[in-house]
């Protein structure tokens, strides 16, 4: 027999109990600090040392005489043939600086030619691929936060779950991306 307590009750815990397992679940992911994963996704909106090894922090460093406040900045600059523009946008951080580089494809970035401090490269060459490692490189050197990053992420596999695997697609695939953290990250 159903007492109008128990039907009461037993409706409390119909109701509740998806509520109780997603709160669970939420509580059990909150948990898992950062560093206690072996997997390390960089995303800007992560907690350290993620959000320092992600392209959109602002990162002070110099290139060719060039000062550049992320990298991201400087990869999008790669979208346009012209000098002064190329500078504006290296000094740009985060989505403002993507923003850019959107701009930029829509004014005619074909998707393999790229260009950096006057000269034409080709997005699918070693000679880009050179720029990429000076240019983490130069980052690596003057910048002390992205060297302390990297070297907290020590033991753990480095992923990038948002960046894209195509070349013909970004300026930076997450192979490219990873490749380039691990090789500096070696050099701790």
């Amino acid at each position: 027999m159903i007492t109008k307590l128990n039907f009461k009750t037993k409706v409390y815990e119909l109701a509740t109990s998806p509520i109780k397992r997603i709160s669970n679940l939420f509580k059990n992911s909150l948990s898992t600090d950062v560093f206690e994963s072996s997997t390390i996704d960089i995303h800007s909106k992560s907690p350290f040392p993620s959000c320092v090894l992600s392209n959109f922090h602002k990162s002070k460093f110099t290139l060719d005489r060039i000062k550049i406040n992320s990298m991201e900045g400087f990869l999008q600059s790669l979208k346009t043939s012209d000098i002064n523009i190329q500078k504006k946008v290296c000094k740009l951080v985060g989505k403002e600086a993507k923003n850019a580089g959107n701009i930029l494809k829509q004014q005619g970035y074909d998707g393999h030619t790229l260009f950096w401090n006057g000269k034409e490269i080709n997005r699918f060459s070693d000679e880009y691929q050179e720029l990429l490692k000076r240019a983490y490189d130069a980052k690596f050197r003057q910048d002390l936060l992205f060297r302390k990053a990297l070297k907290a992420t020590e033991g753990k596999t480095l992923i990038h779950s948002i960046g894209s695997q195509k070349e013909q697609e970004t300026i930076l695939t997450e192979k490219e991306f990873i490749g380039l953290l691990n090789n500096l990250r070696g050099r701790l």
